[in-house]
């Protein structure tokens, strides 16, 4: 493809750069010509760092195709993925946590401290610690469990996902971790870097004397949440390296009739950096807003239209619960489609927890398994053979401790308990869990659903454990009937994650390993039919684009989401016009007031 001026002029650029580059308009090529250009020009090693796998190899295969023969000189990759490299090369044993470790080590954190914050909560003050980070000498709210919970991770030597960076920053900081070896480092998506991100990005640049190339578009920064700096980080990064700052303002892929109106929209934001966003793709495009009754008239127009032109959709709705009436409209009709989530039900505390509680169960019997007797003395000596086994039983204890946790132990009671049982064979655990009941019972001095529901499970974990290899959908019954006696806020979620697991084919452990499979397909694209209409939030758009669009939902209180700050409902409204090529269609039902983004973009007068 021949490049434009524009694109021309940010290859070539030398020194720092900072290229702000519009939605449609080329970047990951240029990138790559850039880079190439980079390889070309001198010696030294070139780093381009990403926020997902696929993007980092996609940049890479293109580099090698214009530039070949310089393998060995370019790494790519993510920022965690380049800072475990780092950890990994003085010798740290790096031991992530899983979501689920993750969230007992947070439970049991809140349960030593008890701070009253939620658990929603102290995880996100967790990961804006890290990201900002103030980790290392934490006091805000919530400072007991963040150090508890620092401790625990270092007592169990483990890390969580945003440790990599933080500590990789610590350690080229006091000189313990050396920066990656390069002359240049290319930057995608740098409207989305964190301040921890952001300080490995500079501390490799003042250490190695990278000449930094960071690509991005502030009027696509629409994590916030995730604490993305934006247009912040990108003002900041002109002012510390004095970056060169250039343009990308033609946007190959939105027909001119989209794209007119999209930037009118996001042009009514004050704290943005000036550019122009110009068409250049063919005229002929389609926008139109229509006003339904209600959602499921909505839906009804919707798949009406779709009959009409059958490929190339997809819906866009500012929350995931939006897409529920579509979803039923397109099942009924027999319409094929793909609904994206942003949020993984099998993430949540709960489900995750039921997960880790079978997974328990699966490594009980296979602990049970195990040979052992007389017969089989000498085999148990092998250290292959015992260390399985212990690796079997600490397994299994991690789902004890998951499922005292559903029914609501502290986590100082948990240890109590465990303690006692972990050195001591299943089947000689009842007088065991008798005492501990009535110690419980003398020292509480009344009845405790919670106790009662733990010991129930301790006690029928050997049972379980057998029938589990037998038949799985027996014991899956047997978990149920124990999750109808935990309170009921609990039971309901972890009762929809029985019956999924329960629905299932195969063995207890191959359904687990199916599950713990959905969350990692997450992160790679699907593929679809041209005839597949593609469900997904605004949010999971990005990145992504299609012949016809449909934003529903188009309400005041709803985009801008009543919850959310002016600017970046902007943005994220912006983002989603943009995914369309030749068709818009923006959707506001009659129940509610039409979004102010209409108005402001000219797409309706009231």
């Amino acid at each position: 493809m021949r490049l434009n001026p524009e694109q021309q002029l940010a290859v070539q650029q030398k020194g720092h750069v900072l290229l702000l580059a519009g939605a449609g308009s080329g970047k990951t090529l240029v990138l790559a010509h850039r880079a190439a250009s980079l390889l070309q020009s001198d010696h030294g090693d070139l780093v381009a760092v990403t926020f997902t796998h696929d993007s980092a190899e996609e940049l890479k295969r293109r580099i090698l195709k214009m530039s070949p023969g310089h393998e060995k000189r370019i790494r790519t990759g993510t920022f965690h993925s380049l800072a475990m490299h780092q950890l990994r090369s003085v010798g740290m044993d790096i031991k992530l946590l899983n979501k689920g470790d993750r969230i007992r080590l947070i439970s049991h954190a809140m349960s030593k401290t008890e701070e009253e914050l939620s658990f929603e909560d102290m995880d996100k003050i967790i990961d804006k610690a890290k990201s900002d980070l103030s980790h290392r000498d934490y006091d805000g709210p919530g400072y007991k469990t963040f150090h508890a919970y620092q401790d625990l991770l270092q007592n169990d030597k483990r890390m969580d996902f945003a440790d990599l960076i933080s500590k990789a920053v610590d350690g080229m900081q006091d000189g313990s971790i050396p920066p990656l070896s390069m002359r240049w480092m290319l930057g995608d998506e740098f409207q989305d870097v964190d301040l921890a991100q952001y300080t490995w990005i500079m501390l490799h640049h003042e250490l190695t004397g990278a000449e930094l190339t960071m690509v991005g578009d502030d009027d696509q920064s629409i994590y916030a949440f995730r604490h993305a700096l934006g247009y912040t980080g990108m003002e900041k990064l002109r002012s510390d390296v004095r970056a060169q700052i250039l343009h990308l303002s033609r946007n190959y892929r939105c027909a001119p009739e989209i794209l007119t109106p999209a930037a009118r929209l996001i042009q009514h934001n004050r704290y943005r950096a000036e550019k122009q966003i110009i068409p250049a793709a063919e005229q002929g495009g389609h926008i139109e807003c229509l006003f339904p009754r209600d959602r499921e008239e909505e839906s009804a127009w919707f798949s009406t239209r779709r009959r009409e032109e059958p490929v190339g959709w997809a819906v866009l709705a500012r929350t995931n619960r939006l897409l529920d009436v579509m979803e039923m409209e397109l099942q009924q009709h027999g319409i094929p489609y793909f609904r994206d989530t942003d949020d993984d039900f099998w993430e949540t505390k709960n489900p995750r927890a039921v997960l880790s509680l079978l997974t328990g169960i699966v490594n009980g019997a296979r602990a049970l398994a195990m040979p052992r007797g007389k017969n089989s003395h000498s085999l148990l000596k092998s250290t292959a053979i015992s260390n399985r086994f212990a690796a079997y039983r600490r397994d299994m204890f991690f789902g004890c401790r998951s499922a005292l946790f559903l029914c609501g132990w502290k986590a100082d009671t948990t240890d109590a308990l465990l303690k006692q049982l972990e050195p001591v064979p299943m089947r000689d655990w009842k007088p065991i869990l008798d005492r501990f009941a009535e110690q419980w019972h003398q020292t509480e001095q009344k009845k405790s659903p919670r106790l009662s529901s733990g010991l129930n499970f301790m006690e029928n974990l050997q049972g379980w454990c057998t029938v589990s290899v037998q038949d799985p959908i027996l014991l899956i019954e047997g978990i149920k009937r124990w999750n109808q006696k935990l309170i009921p806020s609990v039971a309901e979620n972890c009762d929809v994650a029985l019956t999924a697991i329960q629905r299932l084919r195969g063995t207890l452990a191959q359904r687990i390993q199916f599950v713990e499979g959905l969350a990692k397909k997450k992160n790679e694209p699907p593929q679809l039919g041209p005839e597949t209409v593609f469900l997904t939030t605004m949010h999971g758009s990005k990145g992504l684009e299609w012949p016809n669009v449909w934003i529903i939902g188009a309400e005041e209180g709803v985009a801008p989401h009543i919850d959310g700050e002016l600017e970046e409902e902007r943005r994220l409204f912006y983002v989603a016009m943009t995914r369309a090529k030749r068709q818009l269609i923006i959707s506001a039902v009659r129940e509610g007031s039409p979004s102010p983004f209409l108005y402001e973009a000219q797409m309706y007068d009231a």
